[in-house]
């Protein structure tokens, strides 16, 4: 059995490994955002847009995170799958929640849009790495 070190250990690669996919993300959107700019007239991002990277990166660190943790479980096809499905849950709740000023203010229509597009998403990863194992 693993350490609570360990587990620490584990949750903070899976963090890091998290918030450098969401940042790989992110460099895209630069990337397009100054194509665009060159091309045409684009407004500079103001702090709402920043708001939102911030939950975004945080949304993958915390799945990361936990991926990390549940790493040692994770070893059936149905585990991954599960734990794919969490993952993207959480990314889309980060996502939706930089959207709304309060937990309380996510409706009924969105907390459905979060966990169907979440376990669609978790799904396709958590398919190419149970693919690759």
């Amino acid at each position: 059995m693993k350490s609570v070190g360990n587990r620490l250990h584990d949750a903070f690669i899976g963090a890091a490994i998290g918030v450098g996919v969401s940042l790989l993300f992110v460099a895209v959107g630069i990337a397009r955002f100054i194509f665009a700019a060159a091309f045409g007239d684009v407004v500079a991002p103001d702090r709402e847009a920043l708001r939102g990277i911030a939950f975004y990166v945080s949304g993958f660190a915390l799945a990361g995170g936990l991926l990390g943790v549940a790493r040692p479980l994770l070893r059936s096809r149905p585990a991954i799958y599960a734990g794919g499905i969490l993952a993207g849950a959480i990314v889309m709740f980060m996502i939706v929640r930089s959207e709304t000023p309060s937990i309380a203010s996510i409706d009924r229509a969105d907390w459905i849009f979060i966990v169907g597009v979440g376990a669609v998403f978790g799904t396709v990863v958590a398919h190419q790495f149970a693919k690759n194992r």
